[in-house]
């Protein structure tokens, strides 16, 4: 498709899908820029790898605690990421910054798990109410 002044694509819509997972990541009315951003983002999203050494590791720490206390010190642990992520980065390594981002990716996607869990739970809990 040709970009335009907008006339000749006026009404089309796009929705965009992960060729990974098939999730979808955005929908619109097709604004070339736009896809063109969406794109890039998620592909920068994905460099951020998944990073099972901190969630073995974390996972492993974690095991014996009540579903509240993980949330509680995951909470903490992405605080202190990102301290010090924004106390030691500007001297960090392309590299090295990729590993950190990835290990503090891995901590913010355990903590959202949690809390989606604690929802959860507490969905239950209203409907035996």
């Amino acid at each position: 498709m040709i970009s335009s002044d907008g006339h000749s694509n006026e009404g089309l819509f796009y929705v965009l899908y992960s060729a990974v997972d098939g999730t979808m990541i955005s929908y619109g009315i097709i604004d070339f820029a736009a896809i063109t951003d969406e794109l890039s983002s998620k592909e920068n999203l994905s460099k951020a790898k998944f990073d099972q050494e901190t969630r073995d590791f974390l996972e492993n720490l974690l095991k014996d605690k009540t579903l509240e206390e993980r949330i509680a010190s995951l909470e903490i642990r992405e605080r202190q990421k990102y301290h010090y992520y924004c106390d030691c980065s500007d001297r960090w390594t392309t590299e090295e910054n990729e590993k950190y981002q990835s290990q503090w990716n891995e901590i913010i996607q355990m903590l959202n798990e949690a809390k989606e869990e604690l929802k959860n739970i507490s969905l239950i809990q209203e409907e035996k109410d």
